[in-house]
């Protein structure tokens, strides 16, 4: 996949139970909108 701003390569990275799309070259992160609101739930 790659990314929406730069076009890197998206790698996906788990921190505890959330999964987020880290780009390698920007470090831009996306989230899964499901995601989104458990992060910031917790």
């Amino acid at each position: 996949m790659q990314c929406p701003k730069c076009n890197g390569d998206l790698e996906t990275k788990e921190h505890e139970h959330i999964k987020v799309q880290r780009c390698s070259n920007c470090y831009g992160l996306f989230f899964e909108p499901y995601m989104l609101t458990e992060t910031l739930a917790a």
